[in-house]
């Protein structure tokens, strides 16, 4: 086995993501904002659909207009009481 071909993870540290999502500087993946642009320009809905929760909806939405995405006709975020059934489903944990 090679090192290349050993995956380097790093320990989730959530407060240090949430602070990151606070400063509301999250650039736009490219191929995202791009496909965002072509179905507005063929006239279809958007809808936009995050894990961020609930109560950043509003540097959430800061940060999708200073990214690119400027109009869209629903924002869906999760509800935070969710996230931990969220994260049990994702184990497949059985309640």
């Amino acid at each position: 086995m090679t090192l290349d071909s050993i995956l380097l993870l790093e320990v989730f540290d959530r407060e240090k993501f949430n602070n990151w999502v606070e400063k509301g500087v999250t650039p736009a993946i490219e191929p995202s904002l791009k496909l965002y642009e072509d179905v507005l320009n063929l006239g279809f809905k958007v809808i936009l659909l995050t894990g961020r929760s609930e109560r950043r909806r509003s540097v959430t939405v800061d940060n999708l207009i200073n990214a690119g995405f400027k109009e869209w006709d629903q924002l869906i975020l999760r509800i935070s009481e969710f996230h931990n059934l969220f994260c049990l489903f994702c184990a497949g944990i059985d309640l």
